[in-house]
């Protein structure tokens, strides 16, 4: 799981640079990281799976199926699922 967070930063901070999901690191050759015809959009980690994401923590992308990620912002504590901007207040 680490591995992939890593990677989903690394493509966030590339295509802040760029404005678009089309890139490559440095010089290295490699191949495009996604299509250049892809609408970049921002996700949010969602570290709890309750459907609402971290707004500190924000990835541009244009995967809109990517796991741990969600469109929604506005978790204060993503850390439990138990709380998120629709959670009933027990106290």
């Amino acid at each position: 799981m680490a591995r992939m967070a890593i990677t989903v930063v690394a493509l966030g901070v590339l295509n802040a640079v760029g404005g678009s999901c089309a890139g490559t690191f440095g010089d290295s050759g490699a191949e495009p990281l996604a299509d250049a015809s892809c609408t970049l959009m921002t996700l949010y980690t969602d570290s709890d799976g309750d459907q609402f994401g971290d707004p500190n923590r924000p990835i541009s992308t244009c995967d809109t199926s990517l796991a741990g990620a969600v469109a929604t912002a506005g978790d204060c504590d993503d850390s439990n699922p138990d709380i998120h901007p629709y959670a009933s207040d027990n106290g």
